[in-house]
C-alpha cells in the first residue's frame, strides 16, 4: 500500500525465532529502504493470543493510522482479526483490547475498507462470503447484519471487497457451482447494503455469477476486484480451462466487466470477457491472476504468476486499456446457419458458422487480417451466467489471404484453437458473407445441448466492427450436435 507521501506499507506475517507468526507490517521510504521511523528499524510485529497470526490486508485511516486485517490463531483456529496503528507504528490504544480485536468468527479476513464515518469493514470467508463491521472504537457493529456479522453461505471463497460511493459493499470471489457437485467454481460477485444485507436490485437476488464455458469440470475464481468510476465493476481472476483430453487443462487470466445491476457489460472484449494465456498453451504455461489495481488513467492491472515449461514460476503482469475492448455496440446482424458436434472422439469435433448481411459490408470494414486484425468467434450465453459458451481465435497473418472481396484463411493444422477455413467477403445486403469452419481437438467445444437462444458473435480485434445472429429455435439441439438457422 503506497501512503500519500510515497511511503509503502507491506503486510503479511513475522516470524520470531521460536517460530511463531504475529501480524506484520513494515514500511519503506520511496528510494526503497526500510523507514526507522516506523516500528522497530522499520518493521512492526503483533502478535493476538501466542498462536500464528497473519496479516492479510492493510489499508489507510484518514487521519493517517493504519488498519491491518487477517487472522489470529487460537488453538487449532483461526478467527477474523484486526489490529490499528498509528502513524509511527505503535497500537493504537483506543482501538479495541490495546489496538488489537479479534471476532469470534472462524475464518479468515482477507480484505479491509475504512467507511468516512470511521467504521471498519472486514471482508473474508467464514463458511462462505463473510463481512464484519466494527465502530471506530473497534467493537462490533451491531446494526449490521447480526451482531455486526453477516455470513452467505451460499457463496464459496471471498478475495475482494469494494465500497460504492452509496455506501454499499461489494464482495467478489468464488462460488461454488450450483449443482454442489464439486465440478468446479465461478466467478462471484454479491453486494450487500448498508445494513448488510444482499442487495436484491444487483444480479439474480444480490448476487451474480459466471462461468467461462468449456468442456467438463472447470474453476474460475475472481481474485480482485476493481470500482470504476461509472459504477461498473472489474472482476479479475483465474479461468482453469480444459484445453482437450490430450493436454488437459491450463490457466490463465481472466477478466469481467459488470454494469452497476450486476449483469454482464457485453461491450466489454469480444465475448464479453477477456482471457489472457502466458506462453503457449500445449507447454503447460499456467497463470494465476492475484489480485487488481486501478490506475488513475482507468487502466485496470492484473497481477500474479506465471509457470514457465520448466515448472519455475515469475512475476506476471498484465494491463488493459481503460476504454471498452470492445467498441462494436450494437452487433451488425445478418442470417445464417450453425451446426456444432461434440463427438466422443475430440478429432471428429465440428464446427460450421455461415452468416449474410443483412446490410451491406464494406471491405475496408475487416481491416487486414494478413496483418494485424486478429478474429474472434464466440458463442454468447444467453442465460446471464456464463461469460461465453465457446471462444476461439484466427490469429493475423499465417495462411491469411487478400481476395477480391476480402480475406479467406486455410491454416491446414487448424491452430492453435482449430479454426479453418475462415471467409469474409464483403458485399451489398444479402450478398456480404462470413464463414467460420472448425475440426478437431483443438476446438474448445461448449458442453452441448446448449440453452437457447444461442448468439454467435465475430469480430476483429483491432477496430470498432463486429457481426452476430442468433438462433432461438434449434432443429437439432442434442448432447452430441447443436444445428439451427438463425432467427
Amino acid at each position: 500500500m503506497r501512503q500519500s507521501d510515497g511511503k509503502l506499507i507491506v503486510a503479511g506475517s513475522a516470524v520470531d525465532e521460536a517460530g511463531s507468526s504475529g501480524f506484520g507490517l513494515a514500511r519503506f521510504d520511496s528510494d526503497g529502504t526500510l523507514d526507522s521511523t516506523f516500528g522497530t528499524a522499520g518493521v512492526v510485529s503483533t502478535d493476538f493470543a501466542g498462536g500464528d497470526d497473519d496479516t492479510r490486508a492493510v489499508t489507510l485511516q484518514a487521519d493517517g493510522k493504519i488498519v491491518g486485517a487477517g487472522f489470529a490463531g487460537v488453538g487449532a483456529d483461526s478467527f477474523f482479526a484486526v489490529a490499528r496503528y498509528n502513524p509511527d507504528g505503535t497500537l493504537d490504544p483506543s482501538f479495541g483490547a490495546g489496538g488489537k480485536t479479534t471476532t469470534a468468527l472462524r475464518g479468515i479476513a482477507v480484505a479491509v475498507v475504512v467507511q468516512p464515518d470511521g467504521r471498519i469493514v472486514l471482508g473474508g470467508t467464514a463458511g462462505g462470503f463473510a463481512l464484519v463491521r466494527y465502530d471506530a472504537a473497534g467493537a462490533l457493529d451491531p446494526s449490521f447484519g447480526s451482531g455486526g456479522v453477516v455470513v452467505t453461505a451460499a457463496l464459496g471463497v471471498l478475495t475482494s471487497l469494494v465500497r460504492q460511493p452509496d455506501g454499499e459493499f461489494v464482495a467478489a470471489g468464488g462460488g461454488d457451482v450450483a449443482t454442489g457437485t464439486g465440478a468446479g467454481s465461478l466467478f462471484a460477485l454479491a453486494r450487500y447494503d448498508v445494513d448488510g444485507n444482499l442487495d436484491a436490485t444487483f444480479g439474480t437476488a444480490g448476487v451474480a455469477r459466471t462461468r467461462f464455458d468449456t468442456e467438463g469440470p472447470e474453476s474460475a475464481d475472481a481474485a480482485g476486484l476493481v470500482l470504476l468510476p461509472d459504477g461498473k465493476l472489474v472482476a479479475v481472476g483465474t479461468d482453469d480451462t480444459l484445453l482437450n483430453t490430450s493436454f488437459g487443462h491450463y490457466s490463465q487470466f481472466a477478466l469481467v466487466r459488470y454494469g452497476p445491476d450486476g449483469g454482464l457489460d457485453a461491450s466489454f472484449a469480444p465475448c464479453g470477457a477477456v482471457e489472457t494465456p502466458f506462453g503457449r498453451a500445449f507447454s503447460g504455461a499456467d497463470a494465476v491472476a492475484q489480485a487488481a489495481l486501478l490506475q488513475a488513467d482507468g487502466k485496470v492491472v492484473a497481477v500474479g504468476s506465471a509457470e514457465r515449461v520448466t515448472h519455475d514460476s515469475s512475476f506476471a503482469l498484465a494491463r488493459y486499456g481503460g476504454g471498452p475492448a470492445s467498441a462494436c455496440a450494437p452487433a451488425a446482424s445478418g442470417r445464417g446457419g450453425l451446426t456444432l458436434k461434440n463427438l466422443l472422439d475430440d478429432d471428429r469435433d465440428m464446427l460450421r458458422f455461415k452468416w449474410v448481411g443483412a446490410g451491406a459490408v464494406d471491405r475496408a470494414d475487416f481491416g487486414d487480417p494478413t496483418t494485424t486484425s486478429d478474429y474472434g468467434f464466440c458463442i454468447v450465453d444467453g442465460t446471464g451466467m456464463r461469460a461465453f459458451r465457446m471462444t476461439a481465435t484466427a490469429p493475423a497473418g499465417g495462411d491469411w489471404q487478400a481476395t477480391t472481396r476480402g480475406y479467406n484463411d486455410r491454416n491446414r493444422y487448424r491452430e492453435p484453437e482449430g479454426l479453418s477455413p475462415v471467409k469474409l467477403a464483403a458485399g451489398l445486403a444479402g450478398r456480404a458473407r462470413i464463414e467460420f469452419h472448425g475440426r478437431g481437438r483443438n476446438l474448445l467445444m461448449p458442453p452441448l445441448p446448449l440453452p437457447a437462444p444461442v448468439t454467435v458473435r465475430i469480430e476483429r480485434s483491432d477496430g470498432p466492427q463486429c457481426w452476430q445472429a442468433t438462433f432461438s429455435t434449434p432443429r437439432t439441439n442434442t448432447e452430441r450436435e447443436f444445428a439451427a438457422s438463425s432467427d
